[in-house]
């Protein structure tokens, strides 16, 4: 009997090998000429027809549904497969301090992971962080904790 899993690795492979049809929903907005014969796509997508097609196939239709409901927001749909489904959570930041889009989220994501286990509301299981630290001489990178000198 197959499982959600190999459902969701059949699908995954399937979308692999069968994409020419389909270009990035990025890429699309910028050349829409260009690309006009082919179906926008992103990664949230793909994920959501991976999800909704395993839980389909396991006689859940109901969950198939509510995934595509969710899938706008990426953390209302982790925060309903970690709480409803038994996934675990995992918060992924390829450097804390220093992210390369400079953006201060990113920091503060990464300081609620570490002190409350937690990502938006969204329990965590795992973190993988600093996988991937911003080069020093990139303009994104900040100097954090100068010394100013001694304190009088």
């Amino acid at each position: 009997m197959k499982t959600f899993t190999d459902y969701a690795e059949e699908k995954l492979f399937d979308l692999y090998k069968n994409h020419d049809h389909e270009v990035g929903s990025e890429l699309k907005k910028l050349e829409p000429e260009k690309y006009k014969h082919l179906k926008s796509t992103d990664c949230i997508t793909y994920a959501l027809n991976v999800i909704s097609y395993a839980f389909k196939n396991i006689a859940d239709e109901s969950s198939a549904k509510r995934v595509w409901a969710l899938g706008k927001k990426g953390s209302d749909l982790a925060r309903y497969l970690v709480n409803n489904h038994g996934w675990k959570g995992i918060y992924i930041n390829p450097d804390l301090k220093h992210p390369l889009d400079a953006s201060a989220e990113h920091v503060y994501t990464g300081i609620l992971a570490e002190k409350k286990c937690q990502y938006y509301d969204i329990p965590l299981s795992f973190k993988v962080v600093n996988y991937f630290p911003t080069p020093t001489n990139h303009p994104a990178f900040k100097k954090l904790n100068k010394s100013v000198g001694p304190l009088t």
